[in-house]
């Protein structure tokens, strides 16, 4: 449990590939370690219970790229109707929904697959252990990014504050604050060196293909939610009679269920690009809040490990060799369905309570 929860930790803070291959190398050597043989039962599970664990730690974080692209989709799609959500309160759902995710994870770990595990209880960390120490440059490197989480998060906390500092805080958004950590940043000089190199930065620090992606998907949403192109109205009367028997949590059941058979079908962003921007009417039309359906929505969209193409994890996972792929099938499968259904009947009403 420690392990899965030191996995999610690095997906919040670096993103989910580089947690999962991380910490594929830390199970790695804990396996052999051990003594187990890297085709057992429970180094496949280990390997999984990080391609799991990882992504989780990157949903709860609020301004990781996965919540501001989903929700930007949405905003896209509301004709300025609403255009902007709370990081704190999208914490607080994302931290219990990661922990609940955790929990899942490692009840089906202890009931469903069922590795052995007794020679954790003869494991022993050496004394003559290293320690791990940061340099200089990393302890810089930390302060700034926490510099950066609080820049973000206070705004959360003073909406509406007529103070001139928090008000021009507020005004920053994600990006000014991005911007000015950058600058900082761009202007510290460490050992001789600049800190960091603008060039190299962007050549290899942006995700440009994303960037174009949520481009296309913001020019394709905006089409789509716009009344002159009767899409949205089409939609709500295709729904109508389903919406009228179900009600919204039979319809958040169904839209969950779509978003988990799409995405594990092709890659996310389009899914999200299609169905998002529809997503503020029908709400609407429930009376469920379109806020809490989305951060569910997250949850969702971004668990595409089913097969190679849902996703880089996905391709990552297939790829490496670390789990059969009748293991991949056998176990994902169930462990998406939980996870959706707890998603439904708990995410949900919980997010009412934070949003």
């Amino acid at each position: 449990f420690v392990l899965m929860c030191c996995a999610a930790v690095a997906g919040m803070v670096t993103g989910a590939s580089a947690a999962i291959l991380l910490f594929w190398a830390i199970t790695g050597s804990l396996i052999k370690e051990l003594g187990y043989d890297p085709k057992d039962k429970l180094s496949a599970a280990l390997a999984l219970g990080v391609v799991w664990c990882g992504p989780i730690g990157m949903l709860m974080m609020p301004f990781q790229t996965t919540g501001v692209l989903n929700y930007s989709l949405f905003f896209a799609g509301t004709g300025g109707a609403i255009t902007s959500y709370n990081y704190i309160s999208y914490l607080a759902f994302g931290v219990v929904m990661g922990i609940v995710g955790i929990i899942v994870y490692m009840l089906f770990l202890r009931f469903v697959i069922r590795p052995d595990v007794s020679k954790f209880a003869e494991f022993k960390v050496s004394a003559n252990a290293g320690k791990l120490e940061m340099d200089g440059k990393q302890k810089m490197a930390t302060y700034i990014f926490i510099a950066l989480v609080v820049l973000l998060l206070v705004p959360s906390f003073f909406t509406g504050s007529t103070n001139p500092v928090l008000a021009f805080i507020n005004k920053l958004g994600t990006t000014g604050s991005a911007a000015i950590m950058l600058a900082i940043l761009a202007f510290v000089v460490y050992d001789g060196k600049p800190f960091v190199s603008m060039s190299r930065l962007i050549q290899r620090g942006v995700i440009w293909d994303l960037i174009f992606m949520l481009c296309a998907g913001l020019t394709i949403g905006g089409q789509l939610s716009s009344p002159a192109t009767g899409i949205t109205a089409f939609v709500g009367n295709l729904f109508a009679p389903i919406l009228s028997s179900v009600g919204g949590i039979g319809y958040l059941l169904i839209f969950m269920f779509i978003t988990l058979v799409l995405t594990n079908c092709m890659n996310n962003v389009p899914v999200a690009a299609f169905l998002l921007p529809l997503q503020y009417g029908i709400c609407m039309d429930v009376g469920m809040n379109p806020l809490v359906i989305i951060a569910c929505f997250i949850f969702i969209v971004d668990f595409a490990v089913f097969l190679p193409s849902s996703s880089p994890v996905g391709a990552m996972l297939h790829g490496s060799g670390l789990v059969e792929k009748a293991d991949i099938y056998k176990w994902c499968g169930p462990l998406l369905v939980i996870f959706t259904l707890v998603i439904v009947f708990i995410g949900y009403p919980f997010g009412l309570l934070v949003f």
